[in-house]
């Protein structure tokens, strides 16, 4: 039965600390029905006569998100009293409007601004602008401050974990008792309002080539399950367009919530996420943005979060990766002119520098190893670091020979070698013959009989 009187029921939650214990407020969650994951994400509840969803999707290329709510009734005949008078949805944006890697504190917001036009709220901080949009609704201004949330996982990492949000108002959204409704809302960076995107269009026209292309390699029984459609829901989260120079190319995130596209990741990521799933051209085109700044044969360990033309290059083996995508793409596509044209000799640069020495003090040794690195670099993939006020410190150097490292360079240099035998013969016998001395070494320097397994120096 739907109480008497005037009733409040919250569909949400948020987390503090009070005592070092967990505390939610309010107690949506309690009411949770189930949690979907698709091309969209999908919370529904359930109260008494009353369903409610709450569906998040994010618009595809585009700095945007369309959240909708669905509310559905009981049918009569299920219902065990009669309905509310009436009934108002309220939705309260909560917003912070930083940068990612920081957190906000309400003493350290500064000025907030809020437009509103009809139904239309901007909201600006700090250089930052949201503008939401719920049509048909009521905006309530609050100019509310909710403090020391909570985030576990940030606190499970060392990180900050408590932030303050600001509530600039709400949404008023009036419902038919007893009639399923279903209401939109959007919210896009900067200062123009968006279409609601609640079918993600665009984003199920892209996957569908790739779910085409990954269920060639299914059996039978697969085709018909949802394997290819969550594997290319998967894979596709983490390509992403990057601006480089004035162009928009594709690129691979090293991982959410923060890191952007990093050289290791990406490389041993490209034949997994675009190779496998038959997406050449933005393999073709992650290539490019890489190897159009590669620097005295190193690739870069990453591109800057904040200028785009920016790269850092503090990496070994990220150029080694390279060489192996690379080939890969090769092998997969058979697009010769573009090893021809481009492809072969950034793969040539970064082996050619390792050769003859490059920064970062990463150099062939007289054995055909290469060493990398001091005590204050970190190279390879264990690159923890911290900048304190008395110098750097890096917590597991691996400076010297690597052993992962000499895998790579032995890998790049027999697989080149091999490639060059009719296009490039005096490259592929002076390649050979390094691959030939380490085939020697890398033994003698590495593998220790006693556990019949390598050492990591």
């Amino acid at each position: 039965d739907w109480p008497d009187g005037e009733h409040r029921v919250d569909f949400s939650t948020c987390l503090f600390q009070q005592d070092g214990k967990r505390v939610e407020h309010p107690k949506g969650v309690t009411k949770l029905l189930r949690f979907q994951r698709g091309l969209s994400v999908r919370w529904t509840y359930e109260w008494r006569m009353l369903q409610w969803q709450r569906e998040l999707i994010l618009h595809w290329k585009r700095p945007a998100a369309t959240l909708r709510y669905g509310v559905r009734w009981a049918k009569q005949g299920q219902r065990t009293g009669p309905l509310p008078e009436s009934v108002t949805m309220h939705l309260h944006p909560m917003i912070a409007l930083r940068d990612f890697h920081s957190l906000l504190r309400r003493d350290e917001a500064g000025a907030i601004d809020v437009d509103v036009n009809d139904d239309v709220v901007n909201v600006r901080r700090a250089g930052h602008s949201i503008t939401l949009r719920c049509a048909d609704a009521a905006w309530t201004p609050t100019d509310q401050w909710w403090y020391d949330l909570y985030y576990p996982a940030d606190a499970e990492r060392g990180q900050g974990d408590h932030e303050d949000v600001y509530v600039p108002g709400r949404f008023d959204v009036p419902l038919e008792p007893g009639v399923d409704a279903d209401v939109t809302l959007t919210a896009a960076l900067g200062d123009e309002p968006v279409e609601p995107d609640v079918e993600g269009a665009a984003r199920k026209a892209h996957l569908q080539p790739i779910i085409d292309h990954l269920s060639k390699g299914c059996s039978e029984a697969d085709k018909g399950s949802s394997l290819p459609r969550l594997f290319a829901i998967a894979s596709d989260d983490f390509v992403v367009d990057r601006p480089i120079r004035g162009e928009r190319l594709s690129t691979i995130l090293a991982g959410y919530p923060w890191f952007a596209d990093w050289g290791r990741d990406t490389f041993i990521a490209l034949p997994g996420l675009l190779l496998e799933t038959g997406r050449f051209d933005e393999a073709k085109a992650t290539l490019r943005v890489f190897g159009d700044s590669i620097k005295d044969g190193l690739v870069p360990n990453r591109f800057d979060d904040y200028d785009e033309s920016a790269a850092h290059y503090n990496t070994v083996d990220a150029s080694l990766w390279y060489v192996q995508a690379a080939m890969r793409y090769v092998d997969a596509t058979g697009d010769e002119a573009t090893w021809n044209d481009w492809l072969a000799d950034a793969c040539c640069s970064i082996v050619d520098a390792y050769i003859a020495g490059t920064d970062n003090d990463i150099a062939m040794t007289g054995d055909g190893l290469v060493t990398a690195g001091s005590r204050d670099t970190q190279l390879t993939w264990m690159d923890a670091a911290v900048d304190t006020g008395d110098g750097r410190v890096v917590f597991t150097p691996r400076h010297g020979k690597a052993v992962e490292i000499n895998a790579l360079w032995y890998a790049a240099l027999a697989d080149l070698a091999e490639r060059f035998k009719e296009s490039r013969a005096d490259v592929a016998r002076h390649y050979d013959k390094i691959a030939a001395r380490m085939k020697r070494s890398f033994p003698k320097r590495f593998w220790d009989d006693a556990i019949e397994g390598c050492f990591e120096h």
